[in-house]
């Protein structure tokens, strides 16, 4: 094995790692889950507001189950390819692998289209939400330059997905 290979299985198998802990943590203790460290907990937009209400606390344990769920399809492609040829796959798991796939595709995609067109809005609610009432007053003034930086990241991410679209598409075949 090269150290390329090596390095590659270390990343994969710490990223997998980390998805089973924050997914069982989602579904058996979404309290537990806020207490994470930011590095661990893969929270996103998740404030601990969501816990208020049985449809925050529904979604929070939903999600975990979404992350166990492509965990296990990850896995199980892993070891399917290790054991047979990619042909050899059965139509449920390439299924799943295809609606993964698009699912991403359109996340990214989602994502980079409203930073394109509504970077006020993205600022506000990913930025402006963390930010003292002093900083807040320097993204104001820094406004013009946020939207552009923004725009310009929003481009990155619309790549991304459609560079994703593609290869999903090339693997469908």
């Amino acid at each position: 094995m090269s150290l390329g290979s090596f390095v590659g299985t270390v990343c994969a198998s710490m990223g997998l790692g980390l998805m089973l802990v924050n997914g069982l943590i989602m579904i058996f203790a979404p309290k537990t889950w806020f207490d994470l460290p930011p590095y661990i907990g893969l929270r996103g937009s998740f404030r601990r507001d969501k816990l208020a209400s049985v449809q925050g606390r529904f979604t929070i344990r939903l999600l975990g189950f979404a992350m166990i769920s492509v965990l296990a399809t990850i896995v199980v492609n892993i070891l399917k390819r290790s054991t047979s040829s990619i042909s050899a796959r059965t139509d449920i798991s390439r299924t799943a692998y295809e609606a993964v796939c698009l699912a991403a595709c359109v996340a990214v995609g989602g994502c980079g289209l409203v930073m394109l067109f509504r970077p006020k809005w993205w600022i506000d609610k990913y930025i402006r939400s963390r930010l003292t009432n002093s900083q807040s007053m320097e993204l104001d003034r820094l406004q013009a330059v946020m939207k552009a930086a923004v725009r310009v990241l929003s481009l990155v991410l619309i790549g991304a997905a459609a560079y994703l679209a593609l290869r999903c598409v090339a693997s469908f075949s």
